[in-house]
């Protein structure tokens, strides 16, 4: 017999995904349990990160495409955004790379792959040369 799950009263399958059924009827964690004890396991490390949210740098930059009146300075924004060196995408894969590397370390080769997945096509440029 399974140990009774903290978050789910037996027989009680109102208002309940089909992922937290299943887990439960597999004893195990769903996802959002798995987030919910790592969140929980590493609140003092969350504590001493920076309070500003990480999306928000990008969120300045989409307000700089509002302000865009022509097509060059829409291609300096997404230069800005998506261009080689230390652009947001540069920066965003530097820090995919280095989550690889530490799922790697750590033995979990599933979660570095999946870090390491990018699209197969990404744009370099919005105004494209003449072909």
């Amino acid at each position: 017999m399974s140990l009774p799950h903290p978050d789910f009263e037996l027989y009680d399958n109102v208002g309940r995904t089909t992922e937290q059924v299943t887990a439960h009827r597999e004893n195990r964690p769903t996802v959002d349990d798995l987030h919910r004890w790592a969140a929980y396991d590493a609140r003092e490390f969350s504590e001493s990160l920076p309070t500003g949210d990480a999306g928000h740098s990008i969120s300045n930059w989409t307000q700089q495409v509002y302000r865009a009146r022509s097509a060059a300075e829409l291609n300096t924004v997404a230069q800005a955004v998506l261009g080689d060196g230390h652009s947001g995408l540069g920066e965003l894969h530097l820090f995919l790379e280095t989550a690889a590397e530490w799922y790697e370390r750590n033995e979990e080769p599933g979660f570095a792959a999946r870090y390491r997945h990018t699209p197969r096509s990404c744009p370099h440029s919005v105004i494209s040369s003449p072909t």
